[in-house]
């Protein structure tokens, strides 16, 4: 009886955690910064009680008290009972509702749910009761990571499922919880058993995974025990890629229309007798129409006709008459990168150039110019690749627009880059390469990809511009030579993913070697 009494008072020891809140403003005498604590010998169940299924607990605090939140920071798990609370004076009253499991641990979490009425301090407490004999001792700790860049996810629910759960599943989870900042979660007082994890944003707050909710699962069912032996990580991706469709109009007559994932360009049908220029990008997810001579108030309409997805666009067209003609060049303070072709992009389509009003400096080979029906006025880097300091001059009427009359003279300069003015990278494993692709990373952006195996020794990035350089290496399973999510649905897995962040600094002239580590 001696050891029995020692243990409870033991646990309730370790059941109660304060987390005071301090932040406020001095009143002339001492702060209060003590939150409420429970009086459990006055309320109407003790802690850690065994062979109970109460319908209403009441738990007496030591202060005036109010509740904050209770829908979402009074939490019961496992997941079969709903909590209706209240304060009634010092009290916090919560009548259950639904069904007790057999022999079961019950865990009552209130998430800085309770304060004191004068200075708003609060605490993260834990009430735990048994429906049999003993409390359950099972423990779980788990991590989310986001599957593309395995940095942790925050406010995602990870939940514990007896059974395994499909796409029209209407099962609910026996335990759950949701992730701190870190991107971890701690599970005490499971029955030791097998279960399904599963981790997703629950965006509606209904604490069931929807069809939609980006998410994931861990391979095979999880063994929870009474001591945690590894941190199991969840990658979570979004499942369903929702398919969208947007569009914007702009003066002097240019429609784009984009989408959320490439399509098949054949399916977006336009007809209109002044269209005189598609623009579709490399990605073929958004597609720019220039018109000519469009009228106040035309409607504009393009029909997608997939299947699935299908859908007719309609837009009226209201000029702005401020709008003007507009260029970009791509070159960097006047320098244009090795290999590329110079581009000269306008804001409506070219419908003739007059290269008599075209002006180079002096003794310079006069380029073969390009651009004609499109949108940009364009040079090849193999008639460009001798310019230094290059001044191209375009006079009035050199170019004819579809909807502006160039009056002004455009001018620019170009010097185009040499072979030494760009460095290599060449890449090594520190064994051997396992089957994948490295993905080279500048800035956030991929510069180059290229396809490994175990029988190279070495990879060659050439032709970069000066700067620091990470490597991003996707092992692809399917050999499509793109990054698989997966889909829990399917139980495919995401392809794994590793970020080596280490960079690498590369100068113009340089040939740099690196190595990178793996599994």
């Amino acid at each position: 009886m001696r050891n029995t009494s020692a243990y409870l008072l033991g646990l309730i020891c370790l059941l109660l955690v304060h987390s005071c809140a301090q932040p406020g403003q001095l009143t002339g005498g001492e702060k209060d910064v003590k939150a409420p604590v429970p009086v459990y010998r006055k309320s109407s169940l003790q802690p850690a009680s065994l062979n109970v299924k109460p319908s209403r607990i009441e738990i007496v605090f030591d202060e005036y008290v109010s509740i904050s939140n209770p829908s979402s920071s009074i939490t019961i798990t496992p997941n079969t009972l709903k909590a209706s609370s209240r304060i009634v004076g010092k009290s916090l009253v919560m009548d259950l509702e639904g069904e007790y499991l057999e022999n079961t641990t019950y865990t009552i979490g209130l998430n800085r749910a309770v304060k004191d009425i004068t200075e708003g301090n609060d605490s993260l407490m834990f009430f735990v009761f048994s429906t049999g004999n003993e409390i359950d001792k099972g423990k779980a700790d788990f991590i989310v990571q986001d599957a593309f860049n395995n940095r942790p996810v925050k406010d995602y629910v990870v939940a514990l499922f007896t059974e395994d759960i499909h796409k029209d599943s209407v099962n609910r989870p026996v335990y759950m919880g949701q992730t701190d900042a870190s991107g971890r979660i701690s599970f005490s007082y499971l029955k030791e058993q097998s279960y399904y994890v599963y981790a997703f944003e629950d965006v509606n707050k209904n604490g069931a995974l929807d069809y939609g909710e980006a998410g994931g699962t861990l391979k095979e069912a999880y063994q929870v025990s009474d001591s945690v032996t590894v941190t199991p990580a969840l990658l979570v991706n979004e499942q369903v890629k929702k398919f969208k469709i947007s569009e914007d109009i702009m003066s002097p007559g240019i429609w784009s229309i984009t989408f959320s994932q490439p399509i098949d360009t054949s399916l977006l049908q336009l007809e209109n007798s002044k269209l005189v220029f598609t623009d579709w990008n490399e990605e073929q997810d958004s597609v720019a129409y220039y018109f000519d001579g469009l009228e106040k108030l035309e409607e504009l309409r393009a029909v997608f006709l997939d299947k699935e997805k299908g859908d007719t666009l309609k837009r009226k067209y209201f000029p702005d008459l401020k709008v003007k003609l507009n260029a970009r060049v791509n070159t960097k303070k006047d320098v244009l990168h090795y290999l590329e072709d110079f581009q000269w992009v306008f804001n409506d389509v070219i419908q003739g150039l007059d290269t008599s009003k075209i002006l180079l400096d002096s003794g310079q080979v006069v380029p073969n110019f390009q651009g004609k029906g499109t949108n940009t006025l364009g040079i090849d880097w193999e008639d460009i690749k001798h310019a230094d300091s290059l001044h191209l001059r375009l006079l009035p009427g050199s170019i004819q627009f579809a909807n502006f009359e160039m009056t002004d003279t455009l001018s620019c300069y170009i010097t185009a880059q040499k072979a030494t003015d760009v460095g290599t990278i060449l890449v090594k494993a520190d064994s051997v390469f396992p089957q994948g692709y490295i993905e080279l990373v500048k800035e956030g952006k991929t510069i180059g990809q290229q396809v490994v195996d175990s029988s190279l020794t070495v990879v060659k990035f050439e032709n970069l511009q000066a700067g620091k350089y990470q490597f991003r290496f996707i092992y692809d399973v399917d050999n499509n030579e793109a990054w698989s999510p997966g889909n829990i649905y399917l139980k495919t897995a995401p392809e794994r993913t590793v970020w080596f962040d280490e960079p690498t600094n590369l100068r113009a002239n340089w040939e740099v070697e690196t190595s990178l580590q793996f599994d």
